[in-house]
């Protein structure tokens, strides 16, 4: 004769809590991953990255942009008014990623030419 307990199968548990749990943090995971590949490509890929002005450039307040620690033709571009397709038509030899500190960036053909001008070189 069976047991009573082999007769009639287990019911699920009813606390969902730990289904619930599971899907929250997975989907969590998937915004972090998320966030983190939109942080490291955040427009910085000089390659990728387009501007759109909703207004035509005002044009640089100098001939010649000094690089400061995190800039790249983009920041360049907005601090100066200029399109960052200006700054690189006119600095073909530069790369964007790259950039170090010091650096001369012209924003006017040959501007960086009249830095060393002024500084007798």
């Amino acid at each position: 004769m069976q047991s009573v307990a082999s007769t009639y199968p287990e019911k699920p548990s009813r606390n969902v809590a730990p289904r619930v749990f599971a899907v929250l943090a997975l989907i969590l995971a998937g915004v972090v991953v998320a966030a983190l590949v939109a942080g490291s490509l955040g427009g910085s890929s000089s390659s990728t990255s387009t501007t759109t002005a909703t207004h035509a450039p005002s044009g640089p307040k100098d001939p010649y942009y000094v690089v400061k620690t995190g800039d790249n033709f983009t920041t360049i571009a907005k601090a100066e008014g200029v399109s960052t397709e200006l700054i690189r038509r006119l600095n073909p030899t530069l790369d964007s990623q790259t950039l170090q500190p010091e650096n001369c960036v012209d924003l006017v053909p040959h501007g960086c030419r009249k830095l060393a001008a002024q500084n007798g070189g």
